[in-house]
């Protein structure tokens, strides 16, 4: 690896430590250190690994080769590690197996789609039957868009314009991927992108034509954002999508009636959280419904077999009831007490699907109502906004955000990160030229001119999505507004 990175004119880093940006960058995530084998060859029938009994953390990352990549791309090649437990006839063992990564952040992936994914098929690919608990009254799926070609299934989400697909998914794209290592991902989320391949490729070929996918992605990401215009920051957007999704968060939303506006956006949810704490239990109850029986089946079964293989090995009747008798309670514990968890994640699920979009548009509604704002089509301001943060707007408030300055006020996600999302309040309002005003020293906010509009960005805590600090924000972009017109003039 160091060679290939010498001839290509690229650093070399012997090991690191790269961001969970994308599934193959965060498989491993929780599951601690450990000593564990590194898998050194992969068939479909047989695992070979190596050096069981070193120690190793839960993720990491070596050989990476840094700089412009073939193809034309400002990125890294790296080998990638993560643990997961292997189960064998042997039992079970620890194993760290490496992906072939090529990582790039793309500043406008963001604008073009929020995830890109794209993966081989599965020739035999069959589809299963989904247990719903909700009685129909769950969330419906988010739209999103999806082509089948070359054998790669293509999924964007959220479903974006046929036009911008054409592009993003355009010229070049097939011929790389077919070029690239068997089994190659594409994975683009907020701008992050990861590309990547199973093993530790160091074939110099197979190396070049992995980094080629990657400038394929981003030449596509490129020629859609082309197609995407700047808008000006006093405009008016269109009202969010009307949708089956918009439709269930409405009816409910209507649940509660708000006397006065929410105090955070946690407070919401958890307003939410209580009015659906009967129909969790439910959740609960039919999923142990459900449970209890396979994990009877289970108990049976290995009953079954330990006396079976009793027999089978000649033990005394007596010996295989001691191993039954001695063995039992701790089976039946781990089956009990995995049924007890399933029961509770049901519950957890089901609140947090209603809860969550429940109480962020409650406080959208109610803020937006009380401040006399209109709420905008979050993928439209997405799409026209060149945002200093990575991640994608919850809820976009168009109006006169401060006395005599018209603008917006966005609640932000940074969903990069898939270890920890991280929230941002924005205040977008027209800038009065290309000088960037100075925020009084110990402003807890950032501000500078991005695309034609003037951007103050404030990250806080998942409780600092409140209505005070939306307020503070949006006075301190009209007084930093009057400040630049007056120093530009």
């Amino acid at each position: 690896m160091a060679g290939w990175a010498d001839e290509r004119g690229l650093d070399f880093e012997d090991a690191g430590l790269l961001p969970p940006w994308s599934r193959t960058l965060a498989a491993g995530l929780g599951a601690g250190e450990h000593r564990a084998g590194l898998v050194i060859e992969r068939t479909k029938h047989s695992i070979t690994s190596v050096g069981g009994f070193k120690k190793r953390p839960e993720r990491s990352t070596h050989h990476i080769c840094r700089g412009r990549l073939p193809g034309g791309l400002d990125g890294l090649v790296a080998h990638h590690l993560h643990l997961y437990l292997d189960s064998d006839p042997e039992g079970q063992s620890w194993k760290a197996t490496p992906d072939t990564v090529v990582v790039a952040r793309l500043p406008e992936g963001s604008r073009v789609v929020c995830e890109l994914r794209g993966e081989p098929m599965p020739p035999d690919a069959k589809v299963g039957r989904v247990v719903d608990l909700s009685d129909g009254s769950g969330p419906p799926p988010q739209p999103r868009s999806s082509e089948e070609r070359g054998g790669y299934r293509w999924t964007v989400d959220p479903a974006e314009d046929p036009a911008l697909l054409r592009e993003l998914l355009g010229a070049g794209l097939d011929a790389a991927i077919a070029a690239a290592p068997a089994g190659t991902t594409v994975e683009l989320r907020y701008g992050a992108l990861c590309v990547s391949a199973k093993g530790a490729i160091t074939d110099p070929a197979a190396l070049d034509a992995l980094c080629r996918v990657a400038a394929a992605v981003a030449a596509g990401v490129d020629r859609a954002a082309a197609l995407l215009n700047l808008q000006d920051p006093a405009a008016p957007l269109p009202a969010p999508r009307d949708d089956a999704r918009a439709r269930w968060i409405d009816a409910g939303v209507r649940r509660i009636s708000w006397r006065e506006p929410p105090a955070s956006v946690p407070a919401a949810a958890a307003a939410y959280a209580q009015s659906v704490a009967a129909e969790a239990g439910i959740a609960r109850r039919k999923t142990l419904m459900i449970a209890a029986p396979v994990a009877l089946v289970v108990a049976l079964l290995a009953l079954a077999g330990t006396v079976a293989m009793g027999k089978l090995v000649g033990d005394a009747p007596l010996w295989t009831l001691g191993v039954v008798v001695v063995g039992a309670p701790f089976v039946v514990f781990r089956l009990v007490h995995g049924v007890h968890t399933m029961g509770r994640e049901a519950a957890g699920a089901h609140t947090a699907l209603r809860a969550t979009p429940w109480g962020i548009e409650a406080f959208a509604r109610e803020y937006a109502r009380t401040r006399g704002l209109t709420l905008e089509d979050r993928d439209a301001f997405r799409r026209g906004f060149d945002s200093p943060v990575a991640g994608m707007p919850l809820k976009v408030f168009g109006g006169q955000i401060a006395e005599r300055v018209r603008g917006r006020l966005v609640l932000w996600l940074d969903p990069t990160d898939l270890s920890a999302k991280s929230y941002w309040l924005l205040a977008v309002v027209p800038s009065a030229g290309d000088a960037a005003p100075q925020p009084p020293a110990g402003a807890p906010y950032s501000a500078g001119p991005r695309g034609g509009a003037l951007v103050l960005s404030l990250e806080v805590p998942d409780g600092g999505r409140t209505a005070g600090n939306l307020d503070a924000l949006a006075a301190a972009a009209g007084l930093l507004s009057s400040q630049q017109a007056l120093s530009s003039a």
